[in-house]
């Protein structure tokens, strides 16, 4: 999934990137009084794609703040951008929690930083690749963070997982089905159901809905 809140040469990126997280890292604290509803999409073109998702998923899954509701199919997508690299695997997850919007996308930021996420290069392939789409109904233009995310409805990769768990959620008064329909399906295939998927990652089943 080629994340739109990421620009510049990859070197810049990467020191970027660590300032960023140090940054929201001190905003860890800053949570919300109550629970919120948001949506992650989840992504890897790079060596064991299926298995970093896995272990993306099984991090999530370990942060007190977050609970995993219910995670789309993996589905299987061409690139886009830059089309000279290999396929990616892409999911989207539902989950619960007390973290604000940018404490969320830090806790995203760490879960890559700890699955040695590699840039090569602006639009290039990578090992993992998490994105803040959707928090509650929050509306968000933050240097850092763009809520709902901008080009997610531009996405088939993102709108067709999205709109498997989540098919009446709106966006811009359109509906999560009605956008995925409309995108198609070309170049994306479903290659694995949540369920078996997450029953081979292990995903600790106390921190997850199983439907």
């Amino acid at each position: 999934m080629s994340a739109g809140r990421r620009s510049g040469h990859c070197r810049e990126e990467t020191v970027g990137r660590t300032r960023r997280a140090a940054r929201l890292r001190r905003d860890r604290d800053v949570e919300n009084a109550g629970r919120k509803g948001a949506y992650l999409g989840i992504g890897s073109n790079l060596g064991d794609r299926r298995a970093h998702l896995a272990d993306a998923v099984r991090k999530l899954a370990a942060e007190p703040a977050v609970r995993i509701l219910r995670g789309s199919s993996v589905y299987e997508s061409k690139p886009v951008g830059k089309t000279d690299q290999p396929d990616f695997l892409n999911m989207v997850l539902a989950v619960n929690t007390s973290l604000s919007p940018l404490a969320l996308l830090a806790v995203c930021l760490d879960v890559e930083a700890q699955l040695g996420r590699e840039c090569r290069e602006r639009w290039g392939p990578r090992t993992i690749d998490l994105d803040v789409l959707i928090y509650g109904e929050e509306k968000l233009k933050d240097e850092r963070l763009v809520l709902p995310h901008p080009r997610m409805s531009e996405r088939s990769f993102v709108m067709a997982p999205l709109a498997e768990i989540a098919p009446d959620i709106k966006l811009s008064g359109r509906t999560a089905r009605e956008i995925a329909a409309d995108l198609g399906r070309t170049g994306l295939n479903p290659v694995e159901s949540w369920f078996d998927f997450s029953l081979w990652a292990k995903v600790p089943g106390e921190r997850m809905d199983e439907k």
